[in-house]
């Protein structure tokens, strides 16, 4: 077991990066077995060398640095996966059992995915997949990495779905529907793009974006659940916010103020977090 360990923790190295099993050692208190674990899990469940490998065919065939560019895309979506599985797993996790839990709502999520995006976001990801596909990249390809900003959620997507015994479809769409309605989107987009200067800094960032990420889950069992048996997405949504108007306004003001002044810091995004969980617990 440690020298298989060794070789799968080798092998987190050479994709993410030397500093990166140190780093979510430091982030999660847990042992580099355990980041090797979550990473093969990450691996498995969402095929990521079926990703890496015609990436690498494009050799010489597309600009190396929209290669780099995708491979990182790639990096993220291991990253955003590995930490959730350290998270949220129990351990030691349970490499081949969790893998085939999540793999089919995964796959499920992106065959479907794009009839369950907002209009914004889906924009946003045929734009992406054109780009990609006019530089050169297959379209097949071009469209797998196009959604894989999408694709960080579907591990809360995953859970949801078999929380509420619902189609991951259906959670995918209240999901995204929540996120854009309350500013979910925007605060996170808006935390990413802060410059951070320390590592304590950086930690205090993404401790929100991990909040913002699980009241938006919260939000979507509970509409979901409040739908009933066979819930529909946009009544699900509508149900929700009708029954919370006043939180509702409230988090509306505060993400219009926010998006009035030139730059947004880690004390506003911790308030508008805490609105935001006043609203998930009502």
């Amino acid at each position: 077991r440690e020298i298989i360990a060794e070789v799968v923790t080798n092998s987190v190295i050479n994709r993410v990066g030397a500093s990166f099993v140190h780093d979510a050692q430091e982030r999660t208190g847990l042992s580099a077995a355990d980041v090797a674990r979550a990473y093969t899990i990450t691996r498995d469940a969402f095929d990521i060398r079926g990703l890496w490998r015609p990436i690498e065919k494009l050799d010489d065939k597309v600009p190396a640095a929209l290669q780099i560019e995708m491979m990182r895309d790639v990096g993220r979506l291991v990253e955003r996966s590995l930490y959730w599985f350290l998270r949220n797993g129990t351990h030691p996790l349970d490499v081949a059992a969790t893998a085939a839990v999540f793999r089919p709502g995964i796959t499920a999520l992106a065959h479907g995915l794009e009839g369950v995006l907002t209009p914004e976001r889906d924009a946003r990801f045929r734009a992406h997949a054109a780009r990609l596909v006019k530089a050169g990249v297959p379209e097949d390809l071009a469209r797998r990495v196009a959604c894989l900003e999408e694709m960080g959620s579907a591990c809360d997507l995953v859970r949801i779905a078999r929380l509420t015994q619902q189609r991951i479809e259906t959670a995918a769409e209240v999901y995204f529907a929540l996120g854009a309605r309350l500013g979910f989107e925007w605060l996170r987009d808006a935390a990413r793009a802060m410059k951070t200067e320390t590592a304590w800094q950086k930690s205090a960032v993404d401790a929100v974006i991990d909040d913002l990420r699980a009241q938006q889950a919260d939000l979507t069992v509970k509409a979901l659940g409040e739908g009933g048996a066979d819930a529909e997405a946009k009544p699900s949504v509508g149900a929700l916010l009708a029954g919370r108007a006043h939180a509702v306004k409230r988090v509306d003001a505060l993400v219009a103020e926010f998006k009035a002044v030139p730059t947004v810091d880690v004390a506003m995004l911790a308030v508008a977090s805490r609105r935001l969980r006043t609203l998930a617990g009502g």
